[in-house]
């Protein structure tokens, strides 16, 4: 998805901050960046605040000449080291806080609510209520994204793709579907519906290290394979067609795509499409102007739009909502079984590491699914109120179908996420 404009950096941050400040063309270093993000290795404090700061420097450098400037923020959400990410007034800044031991960056009085059109989405493994809020917070104050999970294994590679989507609106790629299984037998299928107008369409399937996939790609039944060209790695490939193409005669968007996935029986698998162009428009939200605490009505809504007119589809959510507090898991660790991760740790942080290395204690913040079907309203979008009565992280993975005259069938599929807090876990508001 790439063009020959887009800039890449990378910034770790353990008790001090790595990575070079620089925003190299991407199609230069890819692989150097891939190589470099493989060979690191977690390590000593979180200097969250001053990696945070050092990304939106490099963005702001008046050398890179971009419509979009964005940061990825991938973390826990856990800081300890200063500067940190500070709740003050009502926004949040980069400041020191006394006590802390020092990263080597100097805070400069970064404001997350004045950064003029830098974005910060984040994504977060679910820690505690107060991490994941921060996390929350960020995102939302910055105009970015969230998308929070304390299922890292089932989501974090989708929230990824969705993450590259959502950093490209307002541009075209869009995500249809996306897909887990596993190989079955005779090999396995999976189909997705794509509408007419669409300019490139991209499938990936993804698989664990160690193990080997492979696919083939047929449109409407016949093999479009040679059509397109490929994108291979150790645990991924990519099959890209421009289009219009020719393979045996003319190739359109409008149809149905079909991945023939060959490999060992009852290996795991993720498999995504994303199309390039055409003239459907989507979101979803949590719809609040300020922090969800529990028994607070929530609003899902869902706009959709073909050339800038609703458009009618089923809309369905799967919804991911906790049954259980972190906090209520952490307090059962015992001090005796509390490592030691990072210095100055409080005990509170320490018990909470302490719960995330436990398979027993982890599985039991599994959240519970159930599944809603959107009613449309007067106002064309599609709505479903919510009202949670247990504080944590909330994920709507929403779902689109539909079929239109001139566009024919076509699906969509996007993630939501907030994070609802119990009544004692929200800062403190100016007066």
């Amino acid at each position: 998805m790439s063009v020959p404009s887009d800039r890449l950096g990378v910034t770790y941050f353990r008790t001090d901050v790595l990575g070079s400040q620089t925003l190299p063309l991407l199609n230069d270093p890819a692989n150097d960046v891939v190589g470099d993000v493989r060979g690191q290795t977690p390590g000593n404090s979180t200097a969250m605040g001053g990696g945070l700061q050092r990304a939106i420097e490099a963005l702001r450098d008046p050398s890179v000449d971009a419509e979009v400037r964005r940061v990825i923020l991938f973390t826990d959400g856990m800081q300890n080291v200063n500067p940190m990410v500070v709740s003050v007034g009502g926004h949040h800044e980069i400041i020191d806080q006394a006590g802390r031991p020092s990263s080597n960056v100097t805070p400069t009085g970064v404001r997350l609510d004045q950064l003029n059109g830098i974005a910060v989405d984040t994504i977060g493994i679910g820690a505690g209520q107060a991490f994941a809020g921060l996390l929350d917070d960020i995102a939302i104050e910055t105009g970015g994204r969230p998308w929070l999970t304390t299922q890292p294994d089932d989501d974090l590679r989708r929230f990824f793709i969705e993450q590259l989507i959502n950093g490209l609106r307002g541009f075209s790629p869009q995500l249809v579907a996306y897909r887990r299984g596993s190989i079955g037998p005779a090999g396995s299928r999976e189909a997705f519906a794509v509408e007419a107008g669409a300019r490139r369409i991209v499938l990936k399937v993804s698989w664990n290290r160690g193990q080997k996939i492979d696919f083939t790609v047929s449109k409407d039944g016949v093999d479009v394979t040679s059509a397109g060209h490929f994108i291979g790695g150790s645990f991924y490939k990519i099959f890209v067609i421009d289009l219009p193409a020719k393979g045996g005669g003319p190739i359109a968007a409008r149809g149905n795509w079909q991945l023939r996935i060959k490999g060992k029986a009852a290996t795991a698998y993720e498999a995504a499409a994303i199309v390039d162009g055409g003239r459907i428009a989507y979101d979803a939200v949590f719809s609040t102007k300020r922090q969800k605490i529990v028994g607070d009505p929530l609003d899902l809504v869902v706009r959709l739009t073909a050339g800038g007119q609703p458009i009618r589809a089923r809309v369905s959510v799967n919804l991911m909502s906790p049954t259980i507090t972190t906090r209520d898991v952490v307090t059962i660790t015992q001090p005796k079984e509390l490592p030691g991760f990072e210095p100055g740790m409080t005990a509170g942080e320490r018990r909470l590491l302490a719960s995330a290395q436990d398979p027993r204690r982890w599985a039991a913040l599994k959240p519970k699914q159930q599944t809603l079907v959107l009613r449309r309203t007067d106002n064309s979008d599609y709505r479903a109120r919510l009202r949670p009565q247990v504080p944590g992280i909330y994920t709507a993975f929403v779902n689109i179908e539909g079929t239109d005259e001139k566009l024919g069938q076509f699906s969509r599929t996007l993630t939501a996420t907030i994070v609802v807090r119990s009544k004692g876990n929200l800062p403190s508001r100016p007066r």
